[in-house]
């Protein structure tokens, strides 16, 4: 198995691209565990899985121009629940590991250091909604056409799981712009009979949406198509 480092991974928080200026991240996932046991444990100490929960922090390079981060994420939105996706592998590529999350971002440092200091931030998140681990459906880029994204290999939800979408929006020009993204499975790689399972509503502006999509959905094949 071959180490790895994290040298180019990806942050997106809400409508800002949050990679030029991050410099750390920290994902921490946990469920908590209650204590079950009884009489008829047999002496052993038994336990079940209680609650599950999210928190996550970013250290990033503090900017007040008009394009820095302290101007994208100003402290006015402090307590604004945004959909976060990491991406940690190493490039911006379709099919490349992401972990969605959802939280409330509760903390920043905005003004930090001595004098010389390099001028920081740390944004931290409470999770408030389910976490998941998925793939990169299509890389960050500017896009000016209707389209299709690539075919993605991935094992539907259960009728006890959920899929979890996000759509990242960081630019928008032209006089009307509309973006609609759809998310579609099929089950052969072809996509010959393409089943569309989940529609983000049209992004006319700079945004950010969340979708939850509930199981059973047996296909094994995904992507996303756009529409501009």
């Amino acid at each position: 198995m071959p180490a790895y480092s994290l040298l180019t991974p990806n942050v997106f928080v809400g409508s800002v691209d949050l990679t030029p200026f991050t410099t750390a991240a920290n994902v921490s996932l946990t469920a908590a565990v209650a204590d079950s046991t009884t009489f008829g444990s047999a002496g052993f100490v038994t336990k079940v899985v209680g609650l599950e929960d999210s928190n996550f922090d970013f250290s990033v390079n503090q900017d007040f121009s008009s394009d820095g981060v302290g101007v994208l994420l100003p402290t006015s939105a402090l307590g604004t629940t945004y959909p976060v996706t990491v991406c940690p592998s190493n490039g911006n590529a379709s099919g490349d590991p992401a972990f969605l999350l959802s939280g409330i971002w509760n903390q920043s440092n905005p003004v930090t250091g001595a004098v010389g200091d390099l001028a920081s931030d740390s944004l931290q998140f409470a999770g408030t909604a389910p976490f998941a681990r998925g793939q990169l459906a299509h890389p960050s880029a500017a896009r000016t056409a209707t389209g299709n994204g690539n075919v993605l290999t991935l094992t539907g939800p259960t009728a006890t799981q959920t899929l979890v979408a996000h759509l990242h929006v960081f630019n928008v020009s032209g006089t009307t712009p509309s973006l609609t993204v759809n998310v579609q499975s099929a089950a052969t790689i072809g996509f010959a009979s393409p089943t569309t399972r989940a529609t983000f509503t049209a992004a006319t502006a700079v945004t950010s949406q969340r979708i939850i999509l509930a199981g059973p959905v047996t296909d094994g094949f995904w992507r996303v198509t756009w529409t501009i």
